[in-house]
C-alpha cells in the first residue's frame, strides 16, 4: 500500500514538472485536488493522501514515503519538509541534466551537456573549401605554381605587370620565343675588267709556201725590236687578254631579331595549401582569369611536363646571332679580246730603215724573205667579265637559356 502511494506520487510530480518545462501544464490531467503541478494543502507541497485498495484513504501516510539517494524506500511519520525535499530531488528538472529545446518541426528534443562519445567527432577541425582554384601540386625540380602572362604579335605588345595578376603579383620570370630572324640579305657583284693587257703576237716560221713544215723556233714579237729567222715563209698570230682584275661591289643587310612572344610568369606572395583540395591537389589564390591557367617551370629543356601541367612552352632569356655574308671578290676576267696595235717589220736587223707596217693577225706568207727584225705593240684588251665570287648569305639566330614552362591549359 505505501509503496504503491509513493510511487503514484513521484509519477505525479514527474509528469506536472515535464508539463511546467514544455509549456502545456494546464493540458495535462492533474489528480483530484491538485490545480497545478506544486499546488497541495501545504504551501510549495503536493497533496500526498494516499488512497487505499478499499478506496478509503490514510492521511497519516501522507509526506511519509520518499526515495533516499540511494534509490530505496524509506517513511518518516509526518515529516513533510522531508518529503518535500526527497520529491523536488526526484523529479529535478535542473538544467544541468537535462536541456530541453524544440526544433523547427515543434518536437521538443533534450541535448545533452556533458561530454559523449561523439563529442570528439563535434569538435575536430573542419577544412573548408577551396574558395579559389585547386591545382595539382608542383614537385621538385620544378617550381610553381605561377600565372602566366603571354602576348604574341609582330612586335608582340607589352606585357603587363604582375600587380594586375591578383594573388600573384610577384615577377618572377621574363622570357621571349618565337624569333622572327630572316637571313641576312647579301648582294656581291663584280665591275668590268681593268689593269690587263695583250700579249704580244707569236711569229711562227716554215720552210714551205702553205706554213705546215716549222723550220725554226716560235718568236714573240714584242714592242721592242725583235730578230726574225732566216725562213721562207711565217704567219703571226693574234694577241690574247691576260692579267687584269674586277672590283667587287658588296652589301649586307641584317634585320635586327623581333621576339614575336613575350612571356612573364607571375608568383604568389604565400605558399599554395592543401586545405579544401582533394586529391593531392593544392589550394591557390584568386589570379587575373584571362592568363594562361596555372604553370610550372624549370630552367632548361626536353623535360616532361609532370602531372597535371601537360602543355608546354619554351621561352629564352637570350639569344645568339651569327647571321652574316660571306666575303665577296671577283675571279680574274675571262672573255676580254684584243685588237688593233701596230708594228713593224724591217729589212735591218736592228728595225731602223726599210721598215714596213705589220699587223697582227697575219696569216701564212713568204714575204719574210727580206726582213730580218720585227716590233709589234699591241692594243688594250676589251670586253669580258669577272665571276663574282661569295657573298652568301650564312649563320643563323639561335635562342639561348631556355626555361621550361608547363601550364594546365
Amino acid at each position: 500500500m505505501i509503496i504503491r502511494a509513493a510511487a503514484a506520487a513521484l509519477l505525479a510530480i514527474g509528469t506536472t514538472g515535464c508539463a511546467a518545462i514544455w509549456g502545456f501544464e494546464d493540458a495535462l490531467d492533474l489528480p483530484d485536488g491538485a490545480s497545478g503541478p506544486l499546488s497541495g494543502p501545504e504551501a510549495g507541497a503536493p497533496d500526498m493522501t494516499l488512497v487505499g485498495v478499499d478506496g478509503t484513504t490514510d492521511a497519516s501516510m501522507a509526506g511519509e514515503a520518499a526515495f533516499d539517494e540511494a534509490g530505496s524506500l524509506e517513511t518518516s511519520a509526518g515529516e513533510g519538509g522531508a518529503s518535500e525535499g526527497a520529491l523536488a530531488e526526484a523529479g529535478s528538472t535542473d538544467a544541468s541534466v537535462a536541456e530541453v529545446s524544440t526544433v523547427e518541426s515543434g518536437i521538443p528534443e533534450a541535448s545533452a551537456t556533458e561530454s559523449g562519445p561523439n563529442d570528439a567527432a563535434a569538435d575536430a577541425p573542419t577544412h573548408p573549401a577551396c574558395a579559389t582554384t585547386c591545382v595539382p601540386p608542383m614537385t621538385s625540380p620544378w617550381s610553381g605554381p605561377y600565372e602566366l602572362f603571354e602576348t604574341t604579335g609582330m612586335p608582340a605588345p607589352t606585357l603587363p605587370t604582375c600587380s594586375s595578376a591578383g594573388a600573384f603579383p610577384i615577377d618572377v620570370y621574363d622570357g621571349v620565343s618565337a624569333p622572327d630572324a630572316p637571313s641576312a640579305t647579301c648582294s656581291c657583284d663584280c665591275g668590268s675588267p681593268s689593269g690587263g693587257t695583250c700579249s704580244s703576237p707569236i711569229a711562227t716560221f716554215f720552210n714551205d709556201f702553205s706554213c705546215t713544215r716549222p723550220c725554226a723556233p716560235q718568236s714573240a714579237i714584242a714592242a721592242s725590236c725583235t730578230p726574225l729567222a732566216f725562213c721562207s715563209f711565217w704567219q703571226l698570230g693574234g694577241s690574247s687578254a691576260q692579267g687584269g682584275s674586277c672590283l667587287p661591289s658588296f652589301s649586307k643587310s641584317v634585320t635586327p631579331a623581333v621576339w614575336t612572344t613575350l612571356a612573364r610568369l607571375c608568383g604568389a606572395t604565400s605558399p599554395p595549401t592543401t586545405s579544401g583540395c582533394d586529391g593531392g591537389t593544392v589550394c591557390v589564390g584568386q589570379g587575373d582569369p584571362s592568363l594562361t591557367g596555372y604553370c610550372v617551370a624549370r630552367a632548361g629543356t626536353g623535360y616532361v611536363c609532370p602531372s597535371g601541367y601537360p602543355v608546354s612552352r619554351t621561352y629564352y632569356s637570350s639569344g645568339t646571332d651569327t647571321r652574316d655574308c660571306t666575303t665577296c671578290s671577283c675571279a680574274a676576267p675571262t672573255g676580254a679580246s684584243c685588237s688593233g696595235g701596230a708594228g713593224v717589220a724591217s729589212k735591218d736587223p736592228n728595225c731602223f730603215r726599210n721598215n714596213v707596217p705589220l699587223s697582227a693577225p697575219r696569216a701564212c706568207n713568204g714575204d719574210i724573205t727580206n726582213l730580218q727584225s720585227a716590233t709589234f705593240a699591241p692594243g688594250a684588251p676589251a670586253g669580258g667579265s669577272c665571276a663574282a665570287l661569295g657573298g652568301q648569305a650564312t649563320g643563323t639566330f639561335t635562342p639561348t637559356t631556355p626555361t621550361t614552362v608547363c601550364c594546365t591549359q
